[in-house]
């Protein structure tokens, strides 16, 4: 993708140098060196020879070619460059894709494990309460029959005091 440096840059007229501080690039990713304050072309890939390029220290050196008459240029005029960055937009956008895509079918699957685990989960609780419930019920008949056993008890002993009493009233009678 072309970009415009917006880095230090430093012009040596008298070396015939544009120095693009803090970026390395090679010749064929130099599109355009223009010095912006006078107008002038010191590189342009498509119809210039090819300026030389060199690597230095973290830096781009663009030596541009002698016949350009560059003497009204000075060092603090402003420099435009214009450069091939190398990031292919479209195999970005495809890598961005797949990525995604993949992570979205990690998701998928992270859920649908999460889920699975979560209906295992959810059918042993119900399990159990079930079990809980039937205890209760078997422990809610057996207090039931129990309950209904001493009613019983105490009704026959009820009604064996109330046969006494009459018994022993009589008699007082």
């Amino acid at each position: 993708m072309k970009q415009q440096f917006t880095g230090p840059i430093t012009l040596d007229i008298p070396n015939r140098l544009v120095v693009m501080q803090g970026i390395e690039l090679t010749a064929d990713r130099i599109l355009l060196v223009v010095n912006a304050t006078v107008g002038f072309v010191y590189h342009n890939f498509s119809v210039d020879e090819t300026a030389n390029v060199s690597i230095s220290a973290g830096n781009t050196i663009i030596e541009f070619p002698p016949y350009k008459d560059c003497d009204t240029h000075t060092n603090s005029d402003k420099i435009s460059i214009f450069y091939e960055d190398g990031v292919d937009l479209g195999k970005l956008i495809r890598d961005e894709s797949n990525e995604t895509q993949a992570l979205l079918t990690l998701f998928k699957t992270d859920v649908k494990d999460e889920f699975n685990e979560t209906q295992t989960l959810v059918g042993a609780f119900k399990d159990e309460v079930k079990g809980e419930f039937d205890d209760t019920q078997t422990l809610v008949g057996t207090f039931k029959d129990e309950v209904k056993g001493e009613f019983d008890d105490t009704q026959t002993l009820v009604s064996a005091f109330k046969d006494d009493v009459k018994g022993e009233f009589d008699d007082t009678q």
